[in-house]
């Protein structure tokens, strides 16, 4: 014979995650480098500060975002070696370490074809833009660091490029419009790609 056997009543309680925490946006609406959230951006040099504009899509003759026009910044680095703009991003050291090793940072970005197969510097964690950038667009025009580039960034485009770092597990992944693209293992805990209290955007040694 089979019976039924009643135990104690289980309680499943599901807790709901943990708020994301916007520490840093700029969407350039006023024209300057003004933050909308968080510390304003702030050119490496003179050199940068001299290469920077601000106008609309129209006004710079690109595509206007999702068919409406937009204000937008606008650079064209003039010498090589370029420090970009340093970014006090205002996230507290996470993760187990003494720096920002969890953190996302997100592009709306438009290259035009004459940047087309160069190399395209997102984020540089070095402050003093001593060595070379940390994330790149490569000059097959994919998205990554380290000889593992994955995703096509198109030339004339808008593209939301989105780079999720999680060095606690040396992980980062990679979106291109809203499509994960690539997971790669890098670096560590404090380690060349967690977060002092600022980085530079597009920032390159060479």
């Amino acid at each position: 014979n089979y019976g039924a056997k009643t135990s104690l009543v289980a309680t499943l309680t599901v807790l709901p995650a943990p708020p994301v925490k916007i520490t840093g946006q700029w969407n350039f609406d006023c024209g300057t480098l003004q933050a909308t959230v968080g510390n304003d951006l702030v050119p490496y040099d003179a050199t940068v500060a001299g290469d920077t504009q601000f106008g609309t899509t129209t006004g710079f003759s690109i595509a206007n975002i999702g068919g409406t026009p937009a204000q937008v910044l606008y650079f064209a680095p003039s010498v090589a070696k370029w420090g970009g703009y340093r970014m006090y991003h205002g996230a507290a050291p996470n993760g187990g370490g003494s720096y920002v090793n969890r953190y996302t940072v997100i592009y709306d970005i438009y290259y035009p074809a004459a940047s087309n197969a160069r190399w395209r510097s997102f984020l540089q964690t070095n402050t003093g833009n001593g060595n070379d950038g940390d994330i790149f667009v490569n000059t097959a025009n994919g998205i990554g660091i380290s000889s593992v580039y994955q995703g096509t960034v198109l030339a004339d485009t808008w593209h939301r490029i989105v780079f999720v770092f999680d060095q606690t597990y040396s992980s980062l992944k990679k979106y291109i419009d809203g499509t994960l693209v690539g997971i790669q293992t890098l670096g560590g805990l404090d380690g060349r790609w967690t977060l002092d209290p600022y980085a530079l955007l597009f920032g390159d040694n060479d």
